[in-house]
């Protein structure tokens, strides 16, 4: 099967959207700056909590049975990343060009979806209808944007802390 579908956000990344054609079939909110999202889509929820420090890993738990189902682990610089369900699947997210504005998900070396796009909206080709998955991938580059944003942040701070001094 193959999916054609758009997302978009608001302008602090908060909230996605994800449509086919006119029609919503998934949302994802963000916990700005808590490292936590609340994604629906058929009628469920999924939660997303990261934790850690150095090593940080996510947490995906269905809020309905408060079951945790898989988890997502980063490299060290945050532009790849490992989707492990703990029914057995592993999927491997990672960053298609330079800019950051194509990323992908694959399981087993296959390609199974592509995103692009720019800092408000974007374009998904999928090879599956797994919308939890899809939504997945939107998290993690959302994580990454999220961990440039603290680095530059820090940066400013400590460059304007030592002129200061």
């Amino acid at each position: 099967m193959n999916m054609q579908l758009r997302w978009k956000n608001r302008i602090f990344k908060d909230f996605y959207e994800i449509s086919s054609g006119y029609s919503i079939i998934g949302t994802m909110k963000n916990k700005f700056w808590s490292q936590s999202a609340i994604v629906e889509i058929n009628n469920k929820k999924y939660e997303f909590r990261t934790k850690g420090f150095f090593r940080q890993f996510t947490s995906i738990s269905q809020m309905e049975t408060n079951t945790e189902i898989g988890k997502i682990s980063y490299n060290l610089w945050g532009n790849k990343a490992k989707i492990e369900l703990y029914s057995g699947k592993v999927y491997d997210w990672k960053f298609d060009n330079l800019w950051g504005t194509k990323f992908s998900l694959s399981e087993s070396n296959m390609v199974l979806i592509d995103y692009s796009g720019s800092y408000t909206n974007g374009k998904i080709n999928s090879i599956t209808d797994d919308l939890m998955l899809i939504l997945t991938g939107l998290f993690v580059m959302d994580y990454h944007e999220q961990l440039v944003v603290s680095i530059a942040l820090v940066t400013i701070a400590v460059s304007i802390t030592s002129i200061l001094r």
